[in-house]
């Protein structure tokens, strides 16, 4: 993945258009957080400017952004780094749920993470539970949304539904 989106890079940065710079940025982002190199993400992402009249990329540098914050957050879990990368994220993703629909998707996803990540356990699961159940989602993201859920469920101790929602998001 890193062969294809260093490509990606090469070409929007020969295009000279800024749009296309920073969503080439932005999977750069996403591939090293996705990868466990949670400061190098940070080092592309925090370089973005992000136009404010493209909301739809503005959207996905903040919710790419907090995750990486999270995760980093979730790898030091530590007593002071991780509050702030935490705190951090979290701002990153109410700006990203406030530019979103709230008829997508995109909005209960960025709802459902922020309140697990704010242990609003209950909250989480009917944000999830609602993505789930109104849209129909493609595998990689029903795979996320019932991954997702099954953790929230196992943090409730409601064990069999955790197994259960687990065994969707590997089938997805």
């Amino acid at each position: 993945a890193f062969k294809y989106v260093t490509r990606v890079n090469k070409l929007a940065d020969e295009s000279g258009d800024l749009i296309m710079i920073n969503k080439a940025r932005i999977m750069m982002g996403f591939t090293l957080l996705s990868s466990g190199l949670f400061k190098e993400s940070l080092d592309i992402l925090n370089n973005i400017q992000p136009d404010r009249h493209d909301t739809a990329t503005l959207c996905e540098y903040y919710t790419v952004i907090a995750r990486t914050c999270y995760d980093l957050a979730d790898y030091n879990n530590d007593d002071h780094y991780a509050k702030v990368y935490r705190k951090t994220g979290t701002q990153y993703l109410d700006s990203a749920i406030h530019l979103l629909d709230d008829n997508t998707p995109e909005y209960w996803s960025a709802v459902g993470l922020r309140k697990m990540k704010l242990n609003d356990l209950k909250g989480s699961s009917d944000a999830f539970n609602y993505l789930i159940s109104k849209y129909e989602l493609p595998d990689h993201e029903l795979a996320i949304a019932t991954s997702s859920l099954g953790h929230v469920y196992s943090l409730l101790g409601r064990t069999n539904e955790a197994i259960d929602m687990l065994a969707q998001a590997a089938i997805a």
